[in-house]
């Protein structure tokens, strides 16, 4: 019985000293998986969003929407010239849909 005693306290003294020396490292191999994983998400994020920005559909697409806003905004100046609706509030739309297009046409 005092050997099975012994035993098991070499094995629990040896369990512990195996946890810390093992444990920093399975530690330090989840972090460095995890921020290699990350950097290549985000990397891997800017590569796509570049080639969307510079397709053809994309620029189109913008091109339309600038048109739109234009014609938008010459309404609006129709509007304001002929005395219809709130010129001030007018003016507020007007004002939005220009920093629309300035943000557009960048």
């Amino acid at each position: 019985m005092s050997e099975y005693r012994a035993e098991a306290k070499t094995v629990i003294s040896e369990t512990k000293w195996t946890l810390w020396k093992v444990l920093p490292i399975i530690v330090g191999i989840i972090i460095f998986i995890s921020v290699v994983t990350s950097l290549t998400k985000v990397g891997g994020k800017a590569v796509e969003r570049q080639v969307i920005v510079t397709s053809h559909q994309y620029k189109e697409g913008m091109e339309q929407r600038a048109n739109v806003l234009k014609a938008n905004i010459t309404e609006i100046d129709v509007m304001i010239s002929t005395g219809q609706g709130d010129k001030a509030a007018l003016m507020g739309q007007k004002r939005v849909l220009r920093s629309q297009l300035l943000a557009i046409t960048k």
